[in-house]
Formats: structure tokens, C-alpha cells, sequence
């Protein structure tokens, strides 16, 4: 399909959805790629930090984790320092994450003080914390960070120490201003919920339309399937003529499962690149889903002889390692399809991406767009070498040690 007619059938298809909590001028904005970084988590932070050392007036930043002890945090706490003394004005720092807190029994938001994060008070720097989380599965997973409005990073990473390939796209544009309405939606009725003006977009700049495709965390027992997300990842696959390429953390939605094992069956080329026992423990708990490894011979046996040819699968593998390793791990989310839409961000095709957990995405359309972006991640890694035909891999060790 050509790059407009994506567009416009994915557009139409979110409206055709769209509930009265859809804000469709907050899911359908215009906006431009300014960077890609798709690297170890040290390099991810410090795209991270260049765009902190540059702001004026706040600093929203999203992180499902934030472990007070890591290089990262320590990263984050120096350069709150150094934008600290090169200012001589008030600023805003806002801090959103899910620390469990029992507290959230009693509200989805709760106030944390930042000397439990071992950040400092400062001179110019206001620091607030809020953990969100919408008991008892709703989780805040996004991890996002806008800068006076006019700036923001969607990414996989939190703010702790993982030797993971990470990726994270630096985005000017409208869609920053409306990313940074939805961390006000997430931050507001707290008590330490303000109001930040709005600030304007710059003129005359041609941007593309992208979409801004989130799911809301969604606390309760049962399956909420409708979101953008969602629509988003639907519609992408079932319109999908060429092929389809899927790199995750963990594969074993039902849902998307099924749609990738249709896509396949109409002659799609699918290619997953996943991680070998990846959080093995945590998705063989009930209803989680099952392992990578578990969910991809069941995806082989259900298209069979006739259409397997159709399915690749890729074991991560970091760039020059002999194999796959353990604990060194791909935390990436990211799909792409024909070649001229992607959708990346914080989701995983996990179920609780799917029907629990607060995400954040960016669908953005153009081949030169999902070439660049493609290119960045697949050429940070050595997945390519190593497949998945008949449960043995192509190349090298079952798991490198």
C-alpha cells in the first residue's frame, strides 16, 4: 500500500474505534524523527541527557522502573546537577514511575518524596515524584520524556542498569506537545499535580503525521482490548501485503499471535526477532502466556507445513557475540510492515502490554522514515545470524555462556 492510503486507513480505522475516552487530536498529530539511537542503555541515556542539558522550564520524564543505585540514575542525578547551576530561573522537574507502593490501594497516585530516589534539593530545580499504578495489574510501563514541551524521547529503557539493546527515537513536533498531555493526564489529581502553560510549536517546520498510539493501564481482572495501541497494531498487521518484521522482548499475546499466524497464512513474510528465555520464569506464570520459545513451536506446529516458509525467527544476539548469551537481552519494541509504517515504543507483545499496562507508541509512516529506522536497530545487533529451523539454531551455540 502506498504511504497515504496507510495513513488514511489507519486514521479511519481508529475513529471507526475511537470511545468516548479517545481524544482522536491527541492520537492523530504531526510530527518529525529527529533521532535515532539504538544502543546499550548507557548510550540511551545519554541521548537521554543531551536533551535534559538543553532545557529551560520542565522536565516531564516517564519510567516504569527507577533504581536509585544504578549508573543510569547516578547519569541522571549529575546532569540534573549541572542544568541546576547553569540556570537562574525556576524549573520544573516531574518524575512519573510505578514503585509498587501499598499506598495505591488506597489511589492510583502517590506522592513520593525525591530523597527516596537519593536525588538532592536543589537551587533552581523543583523536584516532584509521583508513582502511578492501577491495582492490581494496571502497571505504569511507559517510559517517555518531554522537554519544555517542544522536545520529547519515546524509548524501551528505564532508569536502571541492564546490559539490553535499548531504542530510542528523539521527536520534534506537535506530537511532543501532545505526549506531554498525557503525562499531565497521568500526573493530575495527585497532590502534586500543576498546571504548565502551553507552549507553542514552531512555525512554519513541515512535519508528517504520526500517531501517538497509548493504551491506559487498566487495572482489572478481565481483557480490555480496546485502545489506540491496540487499533494500532491490528490494523497494521491484517493490512499488511509484503511483510511484517517484529522485534520484542516477549511474544505471547494471544491476539497478536493469532494475527501474525493469519498474516503468514496469506503470504506474509514474518520475521520475529526475539530473546532465548527472556523473563522464562515470570511468563510461565499463569495466564501470562508462555515463553518465547513455547509460543514460537506453537506458532510453527499452527501454520504447518504448508505456510511455515512464511515465518522467520531471529535469536537476539548482540553486535560481534558468538551466540545468544544469557542475561544479555533485547528490550526493544519495535514492528514494521512493507516497509512504510512502524510502530515503536514501551509496548511488549506480552499480555500485559495488551491489556493491562499504561503505554506509550509512535506509529510514523514513509519509507525513508521506517528504513532509517530499521536500519539504526538492525544493524546495532548479529540477530540476523542466528534462526529458529526445527528448534535449533542456524548458527553458533544453543546459548552462548
Amino acid at each position: 500500500m502506498e504511504t497515504d492510503d496507510v495513513i488514511e486507513g489507519l486514521c479511519s480505522s481508529i475513529r471507526q474505534y475511537g470511545q468516548v475516552s479517545w481524544k482522536l487530536d491527541d492520537i492523530i498529530t504531526t510530527g518529525d524523527v529527529q533521532k535515532v539511537v539504538a544502543s546499550s542503555l548507557p548510550e540511551v541515556m545519554d541521548h537521554y541527557l543531551d536533551v535534559i542539558s538543553k532545557a529551560s522550564r520542565e522536565i516531564c520524564i516517564a519510567t516504569a522502573y527507577y533504581d536509585r543505585t544504578s549508573r543510569a540514575a547516578q547519569m541522571f542525578v549529575d546532569q540534573l546537577k549541572s542544568l541546576d547551576r547553569s540556570l537562574y530561573h525556576q524549573a520544573d522537574v516531574m518524575i512519573l514511575l510505578d514503585c509498587g507502593s501499598i499506598r495505591h490501594l488506597m489511589s492510583n497516585r502517590v506522592s513520593i518524596h525525591p530523597s527516596r530516589l537519593w536525588i538532592p534539593t536543589f537551587k533552581n530545580l523543583s523536584v516532584r515524584v509521583v508513582s502511578y499504578h492501577d491495582v492490581p495489574l494496571g502497571t505504569m510501563h511507559a517510559k517517555f520524556m518531554v522537554v519544555d514541551r517542544r522536545v520529547a524521547i519515546i524509548s524501551s529503557n528505564n532508569i536502571q542498569d541492564r546490559p539490553n539493546l535499548e531504542l530510542s527515537v528523539e521527536l520534534h513536533g506537535n506530537v511532543a506537545s501532545k505526549i506531554h498531555n498525557l503525562f499531565k493526564q497521568l500526573w493530575q489529581h495527585s497532590k502534586a499535580s500543576i498546571e504548565i502553560p502551553s507552549l507553542a510549536v514552531d512555525a512554519g517546520t513541515d512535519y508528517k503525521t504520526v500517531i501517538l498510539a497509548y493504551r491506559k493501564a487498566f487495572g482489572g481482572f478481565f481483557e480490555r482490548f480496546a485502545s489506540p495501541q491496540n487499533v494500532a497494531w491490528q490494523w497494521i498487521i491484517q493490512h499488511a501485503r509484503a511483510n511484517v518484521f517484529v522485534q520484542t522482548p516477549n511474544l505471547n499475546a494471544r491476539v497478536l499471535i493469532r494475527l501474525l499466524i493469519e498474516a503468514c497464512k496469506r503470504g506474509v513474510v514474518v520475521t520475529l526477532y526475539l530473546t532465548l528465555g527472556f523473563n522464562d520464569r515470570k511468563e510461565n506464570l499463569p495466564f501470562q502466556g508462555g515463553t518465547n520459545l513455547d509460543n514460537v513451536k506453537r506458532i510453527f506446529r499452527d501454520l504447518g507445513s504448508e505456510h511455515r516458509h512464511n515465518l522467520h525467527v531471529h535469536w537476539y544476539t548482540a553486535k560481534g557475540a558468538p551466540g545468544p548469551q544469557r542475561g544479555v537481552h533485547s528490550h526493544v519494541k519495535f514492528m514494521s510492515a512493507d516497509d512504510n509504517v512502524a510502530m515503536l515504543g514501551n509496548a511488549n507483545f506480552d499480555n500485559l502490554s495488551v491489556y493491562h499496562s499504561m503505554e506509550v507508541n509512535l506509529v510514523c509512516f514513509g519509507r525513508e522514515t521506517v528504513s532509517r529506522l530499521k536500519e539504526s536497530l538492525v544493524s546495532a545487533q548479529d540477530t540476523h545470524l542466528y534462526a529458529f529451523p526445527n528448534n535449533r539454531l542456524r548458527k553458533g551455540p544453543p546459548i552462548a555462556r
